[in-house]
């Protein structure tokens, strides 16, 4: 199985916030990832605001590849691999930013967590997924 990358990750991560925070999520954060500067989206949507999420899914994404890289690490060299968890991770690491509201954070850590496990259980011996 091929390991994700930060893109694949951030575009997984707009796909599943874009019912919270508006359909043109997943479009700013290939505008972001391309490095684009014009973000496509109606008038009547916060730009900033969209703009600040997509930069904290692009970051989660980051952050979570990070600490999957740890994970894996810790489980190689036979060191326990508890410690600090993905959610602690996260919200220690991802950044706050003044647009995008706590609530948004929370999410994005929320969803970020949530495809790990769901990551985690399709990866464990005996599943056929």
């Amino acid at each position: 199985m091929m390991e994700p990358t930060q893109e694949d990750l951030a575009r997984d991560l707009a796909e599943r916030l874009a019912g919270d925070f508006g359909a043109e999520l997943p479009d700013e954060v290939e505008s972001l990832l391309a490095a684009s500067h014009a973000p496509r989206l109606p008038e009547h949507y916060d730009v900033a605001t969209a703009v600040a999420v997509a930069a904290l899914v692009v970051s989660a994404a980051q952050l979570y590849l990070q600490w999957s890289e740890r994970r894996a690490r810790r489980r190689d060299a036979a060191v326990d691999p508890a410690g600090e968890g993905l959610r602690e991770y996260l919200e220690r690491e991802l950044p706050r930013l003044d647009r995008a509201s706590d609530e948004a954070r929370k999410r994005v850590v929320d969803e970020t967590v949530q495809r790990d496990e769901t990551v985690q259980r399709t990866e464990e011996p005996g599943t056929d997924d």
